[in-house]
């Protein structure tokens, strides 16, 4: 009931003390959430620095007691003693042809998996399918169907036209148009263009439509106009969700070739994103 009926939260760590306000836009009062549980869960992040606590004289005010812990709490506890083999560890890629339906596609069988972001120690990585060499002078065309199932904090991958050789440069990406599908971690993830140089000079606005992990399967398109605008045009759908870029001057002016279409990890360190793709199209020329 305190601030207003928003809320305050109170916390003491020994001689220290701080209040938080919960602000308006947050509104728990209205969330009516049922909170039936209290203890420790672990951060959900595969892979990191794990830490040693441990607590006692626990007092919590809906039960009206102190818990001693001179024996077991009565309590339950979720997978907390479990030893087992985890083969998802970073930066092990896991991604190629998958025999699965997860993007909805007219038939089984499908491309992606897990994609961890780049990193060097284990060199460079792609899943891609090989093309005539293509420029920025020629149009270029994508569609298909993709189903984004997890994405991590700090995780992405790029989906698009790219020169193999310029594209394995660790720490920047070059030889590339397409899709980028990342953060910043305030927005979740963004599907919107990436371009990229010979000379790994980019181009990636900070908006764009957004792909929200677990949610159904969706039909997206890219589309490059070299002709549209003064330096050509790149128009980018998710679902509904369309919208378009002019190609900086610089980028425009590139010589680089494409020699692939297909997957690259994004680029530094960082986590993973599980993604499928299929009913995938992709040419030169607008179609």
């Amino acid at each position: 009931s305190g601030n207003g009926g928003l809320g305050v939260i109170n916390f003491k760590l020994e001689n220290q003390s701080w209040k938080f306000l919960i602000p308006e836009k947050v509104k728990l009062s209205e969330e009516k959430v049922l909170v039936n549980r209290f203890g420790i869960m672990n951060l959900q992040v595969t892979k990191g620095n794990p830490l040693e606590i441990y607590l006692d004289d626990l007092y919590f005010n809906q039960l009206n007691r102190t818990e001693r812990f001179d024996k077991e709490m009565a309590s339950e506890g979720i997978r907390n003693l479990e030893t087992y083999q985890d083969c998802e560890l970073r930066p092990r890629q896991n991604y190629g042809y998958s025999d699965t339906q997860n993007a909805k596609g007219a038939s089984k069988g499908e491309m992606g998996g897990l994609i961890w972001r780049w990193d060097h120690s284990f060199g460079p990585s792609h899943y891609a399918t090989k093309i005539e060499n293509l420029t920025l002078d020629n149009a270029l065309y994508a569609r298909g169907k993709i189903r984004f199932s997890r994405g991590a904090t700090d995780s992405g991958f790029y989906l698009g036209f790219f020169n193999r050789s310029l594209a394995e440069n660790y720490k920047n990406l070059a030889g590339f148009l397409g899709i980028a599908i990342e953060g910043p971690s305030r927005v979740g993830h963004f599907f919107n263009l990436m371009a990229a140089s010979t000379n790994g000079m980019g181009q990636r606005p900070s908006v764009g439509p957004v792909i929200i992990p677990r949610s159904d399967a969706k039909d997206f398109e890219f589309r490059y106009d070299p002709k549209a605008g003064k330096t050509g045009t790149v128009t980018i759908r998710l679902g509904g969700q369309v919208t378009s870029y002019p190609l900086s001057a610089t980028v425009r002016a590139d010589t680089t070739y494409f020699d692939r279409f297909g997957i690259l990890p994004f680029r530094p360190d960082g986590q993973s994103v599980e993604v499928y793709l299929d009913d995938l199209y992709f040419t030169d020329g607008l179609k």
